[in-house]
C-alpha cells in the first residue's frame, strides 16, 4: 500500500510479504541511513496491509480479520499498537465481506479515526470512531442512491473529512463531509481515476494521484510483404 512517514519526518513505515513464511512485514526504515528495524510482523491471510500512523508516532492502526462461517464474509478487527510495548488493543469488530477497514485515516488531534466499511451489497458506510475505541458514528451511507466513498483525509483543522467517490461520468469526484456531522457535499475537483489523496502541511492543497485511459482503433497497413512475383 506504499510507504508511510512517521511524524518525525525521517523515518518511513514500509511493509512487505515474506511468502516463505506467509507473513507480511512491517518495518521502520531510516530514510537518510536506510537503516531499518522491525516494528512488527503477522499471518499475511489475516491482516489487510493499511496501516495508519497516529500524530506523534507512537501507535499504529490497522485490520486484522479471518474467515466467518458464512464463506462470503470475514470477521474484522480494527485495532490499536502501542509502538513502545507492542500492546494491541481492540477498537471495533464487525462482520463484513470486505477484507478489511478501508482508508483508515487519523485526525490531526489524534483523537478520531475515519474509516470505510463495507455494510452490504453494494453499501460502504464512512464513519469516525474515537481512538480509544467505542460506537462508531456513521458519517457517509454510499450504496445505490449515493456513490460509495473511498479513501479519506481529514482537513488540517479536523472539521471535515475529504473522500472520493465516483461522479457516474467515469470521473472520480472530491466530496466534503462535516467531522461532527452534516450532508457531504461536493467539491469542483473531479477527474478520471484519483487515487491516494494527501493534504499539505498547511492544509491548503490537496494532492493526488490519477490515470486516464482512451481507446483507440488503429489500421496497419502493408502488414503483409506483397507476393512474390513470377517471372
Amino acid at each position: 500500500m506504499g510507504p508511510a512517514w512517521f511524524p518525525d519526518s525521517r523515518s518511513v513505515l514500509v511493509a512487505d510479504t515474506d511468502a516463505v513464511n506467509q507473513k507480511s512485514i512491517f518495518r521502520r526504515v531510516d530514510v537518510e541511513t536506510g537503516e531499518e528495524s522491525l516494528v512488527f510482523d503477522a499471518t499475511f491471510q489475516s491482516i489487510w496491509p493499511l496501516v495508519a500512523i497516529a500524530p506523534d508516532g507512537k501507535a499504529l492502526f490497522y485490520t486484522m480479520g479471518e474467515p466467518d462461517t458464512d464463506p462470503a464474509m470475514n470477521r474484522l478487527r480494527l485495532l490499536r499498537r502501542d509502538l513502545d510495548s507492542g500492546t494491541e488493543t481492540e477498537l471495533y469488530r464487525a462482520v463484513s465481506d470486505g477484507v478489511g477497514f478501508f482508508g483508515l485515516s487519523i485526525s490531526p488531534d489524534g483523537r478520531q479515526l475515519a474509516f470505510m466499511a463495507n455494510v452490504g451489497p453494494n453499501k460502504r458506510d464512512l464513519m469516525t470512531l474515537s481512538t480509544a475505541g467505542g460506537t462508531p458514528v456513521v458519517l457517509y451511507r454510499g450504496g445505490y442512491a449515493n456513490p460509495q466513498a473511498q479513501a479519506a483525509v481529514w482537513t488540517r483543522d479536523g472539521r471535515h473529512i475529504l473522500f472520493k467517490a465516483e461522479d457516474g461520468t467515469q470521473r472520480t469526484r472530491v466530496w466534503a463531509v462535516p467531522a461532527d456531522g452534516g450532508p457531504a457535499r461536493k467539491l469542483d475537483l473531479a477527474t478520471q481515476g484519483i487515487g491516494k489523496m494527501d493534504l499539505s502541511p498547511d492544509g491548503s492543497r490537496l494532492l493526488f494521484s490519477g490515470t486516464k485511459s482512451k481507446q483507440e482503433l488503429w489500421v496497419i497497413k502493408n502488414l503483409l510483404p506483397s507476393p512474390l512475383t513470377r517471372n
